[in-house]
């Protein structure tokens, strides 16, 4: 449920809330961030460019 969370965030503009928490799950379960960088493709996340940069960079 986090991870949705941090992802409607995101899609409201609030991305530095979603990066708090996107970190600590990125960290637990590697393929979240799978899972994130096919989101846009298909609608559920409407971040920028650099915002999604920014996601993809947590480490």
């Amino acid at each position: 449920m986090k991870y949705w969370h941090a992802i409607t965030l995101a899609n409201k503009q609030q991305v530095p809330a979603a990066l708090a928490l996107l970190k600590p799950i990125f960290q637990q379960e590697p393929n979240w961030r799978i899972l994130t960088e096919r989101l846009p493709k298909v609608g559920l996340l409407t971040v920028s460019a650099a915002e999604l940069k920014q996601i993809m960079a947590l480490k």
